[in-house]
């Protein structure tokens, strides 16, 4: 740039500066964080700026600085020890948390018995040993490589826990990439959960900061989210400094990757795994001092910018992080039915008309699943001929509700989608996204697809009568939590379904539920591996050994 070209770019620049500060002004009459906060509070006749525009305006201003996101970022990451969660964490906060590990190793355990499970395992048999565990196996691998595998089978039956606020499956990628971490040391139980409940924050955080329109534009947040809470969840295990941490979420933001276009494939599920095993990744390599930019969530040409909307917001993680911890408000959601979310509602829906003697017999005509729109985004398998395909289809769960209405781990595979009864069934049901059922949001851009509005089935019968039944909320969300013992269940069930030694499962299931008293998380991982996983660990608790081929 010549010098008269750099005089008109600094003109050009003073120019926007005076402009913004001109909009800004009369906010910066009162305190800024005041200014800020009088807008969210819905206080518009005192600052009319949209929210989105008050990260750039107050920096511009000098009020807030492009570090301060990194920096807070940083510091929750780096600053949550043990002490702190003493004095920070809710008692919930762990419950639920150790809520999550439970249900998160049930659907590995399952995930270990989907047909994706054997291409994955094979390709990480043929890449070398190493001294990583696999839930469920008796692989031994590098901790990248058993990262991928967890996390990989932990989202295989899209049966893993989700939240509507990032919306995505935070734990199939943060607790698959703390065991492929804490898997060949000493590490207390509290200092998992402790990182567990860090990776879950920074990520779903992360995720409401950026806005629906991440999601709406087609990246699966999974995996371009879920990257920051297992590189978050790492860092904080491995004790990394302020500056370590932020280095490792400013490499995160080159791995963040995924798009919902491989829904209904194999390709889905490794998103999981990829996030996990990148996550890892980038948490080691700022431990060992490879940097990032300063300014690479927040600032020009950022994460932010680049993967995010007019609407996202940023600074929104200046206030938000711990405040209250997502796994308590707006809380997580525990899966009652391996598929995906968006079709629980509607599955809870024809399971009550099944309840009430409405489908099962020969008179219904057709059925037809009124949805708040934008809720099919998710769902593109209109004829599914697979399991995975079947996952992601609402004409075909509607089919098993006319037919048998069996929904349980068998219902979602190849040779379930493809029986001729549920093939012709598909002729007689049908999908709308209909705007009364999100009268606040007759566009469906905002909240996840399986959480706003309502919806609807409707079951025309032969006699000419229309019978219908709508669900707001779906089992196992935070307004209709799973109970205790239906957790359990569900993790039983899993344990069952791997074919794990029975004589091992409530064994698994209490050490977990007192995670936080577990001295070495080995103890735990010795019984949810097989054969010379298992003799590793034991090895490495009792003695010595090396790892072999």
């Amino acid at each position: 740039m010549d010098g008269r070209a750099g005089a008109r770019h600094r003109a050009h620049r003073r120019v926007r500066r005076d402009a913004d500060l001109a909009v800004l002004r009369p906010a910066l009459r009162r305190p800024p964080v005041r200014a800020v906060l009088d807008h969210r509070h819905g206080r518009r006749d005192r600052d009319p700026l949209p929210r989105h525009q008050h990260t750039r305006l107050l920096r511009t201003a000098g009020v807030v600085r492009m570090t301060d996101v990194e920096e807070r970022l940083a510091a929750f990451v780096a600053d949550t020890t043990a002490d702190a969660v003493a004095a920070t964490f809710p008692d919930e906060v762990l419950g639920q948390a150790k809520r999550a590990v439970l249900d998160t190793l049930a659907a590995m355990f399952a995930g270990g018995h989907s047909e994706l499970a054997a291409p994955v395992l094979s390709a990480m048999r043929d890449s070398g040993p190493g001294s990583q565990v696999v839930v469920g196996t008796d692989l031994l691998t590098s901790p990248e490589r058993a990262a991928i595998v967890n996390g990989t089978l932990a989202h295989a039956l899209d049966f893993d826990d989700t939240v509507s606020l990032m919306p995505g499956h935070p734990s199939s990628v943060v607790l698959p990439a703390l065991l492929a971490t804490a898997g060949h040391e000493p590490r207390r139980g509290a200092d998992v959960l402790r990182a567990y409940v860090v990776g879950h924050e920074v990520a779903t955080k992360l995720g409401k900061a950026i806005g629906m329109e991440h999601y709406n534009k087609g990246w699966h947040s999974t995996g371009t989210i879920g990257v920051f809470g297992a590189a978050a969840a790492v860092a904080n295990l491995l004790g990394l400094d302020r500056v370590r941490a932020r280095h490792a979420l400013a490499i995160a933001t080159s791995m963040s990757s995924g798009l919902r276009v491989g829904f209904g494939t194999m390709t889905k599920s490794l998103h999981s795994g990829w996030a996990a095993a990148a996550g890892l990744t980038a948490a080691v390599l700022a431990e060992r001092g490879l940097t990032g930019a300063e300014h690479a969530i927040s600032g020009p040409g950022s994460y932010f910018d680049v993967y995010g909307s007019d609407a996202s917001d940023a600074s929104d993680l200046l206030e938000s992080l711990g405040n209250p911890f997502t796994l308590v408000s707006p809380g997580i959601t525990f899966k009652r039915y391996s598929c995906c979310y968006a079709l629980h509602r509607a599955i809870d829906a024809l399971e009550h008309l099944r309840t009430e003697g409405v489908l099962g017999g020969q008179g219904v005509v057709s059925v037809a699943a009124h949805v708040p729109p934008g809720s099919m985004r998710p769902l593109p398998c209109h004829r599914p001929t697979t399991g995975l395909e079947g996952k992601f289809s609402m004409e075909y769960v509607l089919a098993v509700g006319i037919h048998d209405g069996d929904f349980g781990l068998g219902a979602f595979t190849d040779e379930a989608v493809r029986r001729p009864v549920i093939q012709n069934l598909l002729d007689t049901v049908s999908a709308v996204e209909d705007p009364a059922c999100s009268p606040g949001d007759p566009e469906g851009r905002s909240g996840s697809a399986g959480s706003r509005g309502f919806v609807e089935v409707r079951v025309e019968l032969a006699d000419g009568r229309t019978v219908s039944h709508r669900v707001d909320d779906a089992p196992g969300s935070p307004n209709r939590p799973l109970t205790t013992a239906e957790l359990r269940q569900k993790f039983d069930t899993c344990w069952d379904h791997a074919g794990m030694p029975k004589h091992d499962r409530a064994v698994a299931a209490q050490l977990i539920e007192r995670l936080d008293e577990v001295d070495d998380i080995r103890v735990l991982l010795t019984l949810v591996v097989r054969g010379r996983a298992r003799g590793w660990l034991e090895d490495g608790l009792f003695g010595t050994a090396e790892a072999s081929a």
